[in-house]
C-alpha cells in the first residue's frame, strides 16, 4: 500500500467529563471562543490543546451564528461594527463558506448600523439601567425575562406596533402555500383610490 493512499487514525480516548465540563464553561462564558476555553480548562487540570477543544466546540456547534442559521436561517449580509470579536479571520472564513457577505461601517459612525445601535440603546434604558444585579443568576434571569418581554409583549413602531414575534408569525403565513391566494383577496376588498397629479 502506498504511503499517500492511507492516514493514520487517531486511538485516543476521549477525557471522560471534558466535553460536559467544556459545554458548562461556554454556557457560562458564551462571549468567550474557543482559546479562552482551552485557558480555562487548562486552570482546572485537564490536559487539553486548543485543537481539541475547538474540535469539540466545532461537533456541538456552539457558536452564536450557527444557532442562528439552523433557527431562521442567514442574511445575504451581515453589518457589524469593527471590534476585533468580528474582524477576524474566523469570521471571515465562516462567511465565505456560508456565502454571506460582511459590511463593516466605518470607524466612528454608529449611525451606520442604526438598527442594532437602537436595540442597544433599548436595553440599556429599559433593563439594565433599571436593575442592580447582586448575581450573574439574577441577571440572566432579569435579562431573560426582558428578552421574552421584548420579543413577546412589547409594541415595535417600526412593525406596525407588533411585536418581532407576531411580526415572524405574520411573514412565515405569508410564506404559505396560499399566501397569494390571500394577498390577491385582500387586495380586491381594498377600496379603490386615484392619485391625482397637480401639474
Amino acid at each position: 500500500m502506498k504511503r499517500s493512499s492511507y492516514r493514520y487514525a487517531g486511538r485516543r480516548p476521549e477525557l471522560g467529563g471534558l466535553r460536559d465540563r467544556r459545554r458548562e464553561l461556554a454556557q457560562e462564558r458564551r462571549r468567550f471562543g474557543y482559546r479562552r476555553l482551552t485557558v480555562l480548562l487548562r486552570r482546572e487540570g485537564w490536559a487539553v490543546n486548543p485543537k481539541r477543544v475547538y474540535r469539540l466546540y466545532r461537533e456541538e456547534a456552539l457558536g452564536v451564528l450557527e444557532r442562528l442559521r439552523e433557527q431562521r436561517g442567514l442574511p445575504p449580509i451581515l453589518v457589524m461594527d469593527n471590534g476585533p470579536e468580528f474582524a477576524g479571520r474566523a469570521l471571515e472564513v465562516w462567511a465565505y463558506e456560508q456565502g454571506v457577505k460582511l459590511h463593516f461601517i466605518e470607524p466612528g459612525k454608529p449611525v451606520q448600523n442604526a438598527f442594532i445601535e437602537s436595540f442597544n440603546g433599548k436595553m440599556r434604558d429599559e433593563c439594565l439601567n433599571e436593575h442592580w444585579f447582586l448575581s450573574l443568576g439574577e441577571a440572566r434571569q432579569t435579562i431573560e425575562a426582558w428578552r421574552r418581554d421584548y420579543n413577546e409583549v412589547r409594541p415595535h413602531s417600526a412593525l406596525g406596533n407588533r411585536t418581532p414575534q407576531a411580526f415572524t408569525a405574520r411573514r412565515a403565513a405569508l410564506r404559505s402555500p396560499t399566501a397569494p391566494f390571500e394577498l390577491h383577496r385582500r387586495e380586491e376588498q381594498k377600496p379603490e383610490t386615484t392619485l391625482k397629479l397637480a401639474l
